[in-house]
């Protein structure tokens, strides 16, 4: 199936709401290094499925369609300079490792989220000569913007290019109805064109041209993709597909807006013991009162949740022996800490 690069990828940020219209406000929220995004990907039966309207207040009512296969959600984010990949990519300031073992590197800024390119080992990588703009920031109801971007596939064939013309529209806002959910969400209608040109065999030079539409809606609370109706056309060899994918998180990972904002946060609260047994004590080295404490496992199940009414919390951790996370909400970031029960 052909990889689409918004997969599982925190690119909208500060969704605002103005005048009940949302907006695609900041895209400088990236993942924090070391947390994951986890969860299951339902496909669905095809059959019947259109992406239904465009517009403002829309409902769109998928709760019946019928699952076919299922698939694990299971991205972890790294700084890039710790990865084997990075020499490739010196401008990333994050890396996703899914899970084919796949490094995926990205520079994330203020008015953009680009996909730099994927590596696996040195014989097996692809890289964009014209970097893909996956997002674009601000991007309010009704406007689009057009990206060209192209890529060099290494290892799969001595010469394989592909030169993609993509154009994404913000074309509808409202709640949606799924199998396992409703969210209220704001959509992207992404079409690309594609020539891919290839050497895979002796004095042969293939050609082909693809058609792609991807209807995207976004949770507007997550920022995360919850589902996808995907119209792929192949006029080479005359093939075409539609595919239809829910994305059901147990997992979203803690983001900030800057290094400096996430380090403040990180660096005001200490926790200990830790290891722990049990009960385990956070302490704030600012005024830190009246922020949220949330204590999740490892599928990002919410085990303890609390409010910071002093400099000094202790914290009882009644699951099981293994690892859990921290979250601490503070007006400047999110601090994450790793606690170990033993």
């Amino acid at each position: 199936m052909k990889k689409i690069h918004f997969a599982f990828l925190c690119f909208v940020s500060c969704i605002i709401n103005v005048h009940a219209q949302y907006v695609f406000n900041s895209c400088n929220t990236r993942p924090v290094f070391g947390d994951s995004l986890t969860g299951i990907l339902y496909q669905y039966d095809s059959t019947g499925v259109t992406p239904e309207n465009a517009g403002t207040n829309i409902t769109w009512n998928y709760s019946s369609i019928v699952n076919t296969y299922t698939y694990s959600i299971n991205n972890n984010y790294y700084d890039p300079a710790t990865t084997i990949g990075f020499y490739k990519f010196p401008n990333a300031n994050l890396t996703d490792l899914g899970s084919g073992m796949v490094y995926s590197y990205y520079n994330y800024s203020a008015d953009s989220v680009t996909f730099l390119g994927d590596y696996h080992d040195s014989v097996s990588f692809h890289s964009s000569w014209d970097p893909e703009v996956l997002m674009m920031c601000p991007l309010s109801f009704g406007n689009s913007y057009t990206d060209r971007f192209s890529r060099y596939n290494f290892g799969q064939c001595p010469y394989h290019h592909t030169y993609t013309k993509r154009k994404i529209t913000y074309d509808g806002n409202g709640t949606i109805s799924l199998p396992h959910n409703s969210y209220s969400t704001a959509r992207l209608k992404i079409v690309e064109r594609t020539l891919d040109t290839s050497f895979c065999q002796a004095n042969q030079l293939v050609l082909s041209h693809t058609l792609d539409s991807t209807y995207l809606w976004i949770d507007t609370q997550s920022n995360q993709q919850i589902f996808s109706v995907h119209y792929f056309i192949d006029t080479a060899n005359h093939y075409s597909n539609k595919i239809i994918q829910e994305y059901y998180y147990s997992h979203f990972p803690v983001t900030f807006t800057s290094v400096q904002s996430f380090a403040d946060a990180q660096s005001d609260f200490l926790v200990y013991p830790n290891p722990t047994t049990g009960e385990f004590t956070v302490y704030s080295l600012q005024s830190s009162v009246g922020c949220e404490i949330k204590v999740t496992n490892l599928v990002g199940e919410t085990i303890s949740k609390k409010t910071l009414n002093s400099k000094q919390e202790t914290i009882n951790l009644s699951g099981a022996r293994g690892i859990y996370f921290l979250q601490i909400k503070t007006p400047y970031g999110t601090a994450m800490k790793k606690i170990v029960k033993e």
